[in-house]
């Protein structure tokens, strides 16, 4: 099929073999208690956004890591909310309002009783998690929309949830569809099963130096590169 052609796509088929793949790895079972917060397409709701990075371990510990949480400002729009655990350098919001036309969303400092880089821990704390809840009241629900879905994320969600009676819904894959994304043994599987072998390079699998310096070897007969 040629690169933008969808007229050969078999939506019907890629359900099933989706399906029967989240069964097989237990996918389905994992994401159904987040049914309720997927997010279902919809913009109208204000956007709660924030880049925790807390789930990336060799990120711990390096020094002002956690002012990276100032990127998700410059998703927002009028009306939504970032979250941050620092205060905004001078000059930065009046350059994304007057020089970006990006909005005027609310700034809410979360204080996490974990460590800095979890910030979504920090929206869940004191006057913060009660700022959140009566944003979410006013609108009648919420939108989340992380850096990455990770399961505090989907935590905050289901929490904000019910103490504010609303809908709070996340714009992110649930932690085990991103897991499938990022292993890439388990994504490999996944392009075999729905176009076949023939869709996928030379692949190898190993959970050991031994398994994987001798799959190196084997695949690099022949070529010029590895």
């Amino acid at each position: 099929m040629a690169a933008g052609d969808t007229s050969k796509i078999d939506v019907e088929k890629i359900s099933t073999v989706a399906r029967a793949y989240g069964d097989r790895h237990g996918l389905t079972a994992a994401i159904e208690p987040l049914a309720s917060h997927r997010w279902d397409g919809g913009r109208e709701l204000p956007v709660l956004h924030l880049d925790d990075v807390s789930g990336i371990p060799f990120l711990s510990g390096v020094e002002g890591v956690d002012e990276y949480q100032h990127r998700a400002r410059v998703r927002c729009g009028d009306g939504d909310l970032f979250a941050t655990v620092t205060e905004r350098a001078a000059g930065y919001e009046d350059y994304c309002r007057q020089y970006l036309g990006l909005g005027s969303p609310e700034h809410i400092f979360a204080r996490p009783e974990t460590g800095a880089l979890e910030v979504s821990n920090g929206c869940t704390v004191g006057a913060t998690y009660q700022r959140l809840i009566e944003r979410t009241r006013e609108a009648s629900g919420l939108l989340i929309e992380p850096y990455m879905g990770i399961e505090d994320i989907w935590a905050l969600a289901q929490r904000l949830s019910a103490d504010s009676g609303c809908c709070v819904q996340v714009v992110s894959p649930p932690p085990d569809v991103t897991w499938v994304a990022n292993d890439k043994a388990l994504f490999s599987e996944l392009v075999a099963d729905v176009l076949g072998e023939e869709a996928l390079v030379v692949t190898r699998t190993a959970t050991d130096v031994p398994t994987l310096a001798r799959h190196v070897r084997e695949i690099s007969k022949g070529v010029l590169r590895v």
